[in-house]
């Protein structure tokens, strides 16, 4: 896999972004940030449709913590964080004018009352992962430490958000929105480091 683009140089990602949209001014290096953002959150949006309702727990399984390992350990932390933003924004929006095709795990409003604190989660889960995996060469052992990093934030965000906002106890809070999960969220950050490492051998034995 290529090397992660670096974040100097930065006229802010915004504009640079939107130059991109409208294809005014923009360079090849802007085009590929606004793809990269762009991609990484619509993978986001596909896989928030796998859902698994488990009866332990009002939160679905879905696949959207992968997408948020899969952005941070490819993206820089700008561009991570970036791209859950865009998803983020995108889903409130289409929720809002077509809760059928909801972006999102929740497919109502009041299902955000209680995964809400997922999704901002989300928004810093991708870029720590991206800080602490430092960049997609690191060992398989970093990009794991870092998918687990990232999912630590998630579910901090997720259950403290059942506790503060839906009104659980701590202990229920853990219960439903934790500890179902955390066999799904390891198997995703091994997917995860896989997919990378992976990628990387393929882009190495193209480029030799």
């Amino acid at each position: 896999m290529a090397a992660r683009l670096p974040e100097s140089n930065a006229v802010t990602w915004p504009s640079r972004l939107a130059a991109a949209v409208l294809g005014v001014g923009a360079s090849s290096a802007q085009r590929r940030v606004a793809v990269q953002v762009g991609g990484f959150a619509l993978l986001a949006a596909l896989l928030a449709q796998v859902r698994i309702h488990v009866p332990v727990s009002p939160v679905p399984i879905t696949l959207q913590t992968l997408a948020v390992v899969l952005t941070g350990l490819c993206l820089p932390p700008g561009r991570a964080a970036a791209a859950m933003a865009a998803y983020v924004c995108a889903g409130l929006v289409v929720l809002a004018v077509w809760p059928a095709g909801s972006l999102f795990a929740a497919a109502s409003f009041s299902g955000l009352l209680l995964s809400g604190g997922y999704l901002v989660g989300f928004l810093l889960a991708a870029p720590a992962v991206a800080v602490v995996a430092g960049t997609p060469r690191a060992s398989a052992a970093r990009l794991a430490l870092a998918g687990a990093a990232g999912m630590g934030v998630v579910f901090a965000f997720g259950c403290a958000w059942l506790v503060t906002v839906a009104g659980f106890s701590l202990e229920e809070g853990i219960r439903v929105g934790l500890w179902p999960f955390v066999p799904q969220e390891v198997v995703k950050v091994a997917l995860a480091v896989s997919v990378v490492v992976c990628a990387r051998r393929v882009g190495r034995a193209g480029g030799s």
